[in-house]
């Protein structure tokens, strides 16, 4: 969550993150709100996480990008929930 930063009364902004089964957030990653983490996805430490991260991705940086799948597209298939 956060606060409207532009209002005068300051209002909580509640924006949930949602995080996929099976899905990985490694250590002093900050995921901001409204963010969805796929099933399976692979987000790595100290990353900045401003948008969603599709299934089965290996993403990270600051800004936090994709660069690749976690495992090949037919192992995934599988696994899915």
């Amino acid at each position: 969550g956060g606060h409207d930063v532009r209002s005068r009364r300051f209002e909580y902004q509640l924006r949930p993150v949602k995080i996929g089964n099976s899905a990985f957030v490694g250590a002093n990653a900050v995921v901001m709100g409204g963010v969805t983490i796929g099933t399976f996805a692979a987000i790595g430490a100290n990353s900045f996480v401003l948008h969603d991260v599709k299934e089965n991705t290996i993403a990270y940086g600051i800004p936090c990008e994709e660069h690749g799948e976690r495992i090949p597209s037919d192992d995934f298939a599988k696994y899915k929930f």
